[in-house]
């Protein structure tokens, strides 16, 4: 059986679809470590050998994807600050909120900083993803 050649853009969806989340054989080498495969393959899904020069752009490449990542981060650490005082029972739920907003320190700063950090994500993550699947019209965004 003769070997594919990966450097060959498969024609059919299916292929299409393994070959853009697996560049390389699924199967190592004899020579290879296991692990090498797949990590050259992970390292390729984010900066293939080659793209047009025009999609290299720092806000084509990084912009929304970097702004996901920060607002991803600052919701998880709000979310565990705010973790400490909550309490997720019926009776105790919105006194816990009253508390965070009343009494503690910075407690409704963080807890606004929460909110629209998760609010902002979800506008973000629906941007970058229109930046990725229609890249044609991503310039009037």
């Amino acid at each position: 059986m003769p070997q594919q050649d990966t450097a060959q853009a498969p024609n059919n969806l299916l292929s299409r679809i393994w070959y853009s989340i697996f560049r390389a054989s699924p199967l190592p080498h004899s020579d290879r470590r296991p692990y090498q495969s797949l990590f050259n393959t992970l390292i390729l899904h984010f900066r293939p050998r080659m793209v047009p020069e025009k999609t290299l752009e720092f806000t084509l490449t990084w912009g929304l994807g970097g702004m996901a990542v920060v607002l991803m981060m600052l919701s998880i650490g709000t979310g565990l600050l705010l973790k400490f005082v909550y309490q997720p029972f019926p009776d105790r739920a919105y006194d816990s909120i009253i508390i965070l907003q009343n009494d503690i320190l910075f407690g409704q700063f963080v807890r606004n900083i929460h909110h629209w950090s998760g609010n902002f994500l979800l506008i973000i993550v629906f941007l970058h993803l229109l930046m990725a699947f229609l890249p044609d019209h991503a310039k009037a965004i």
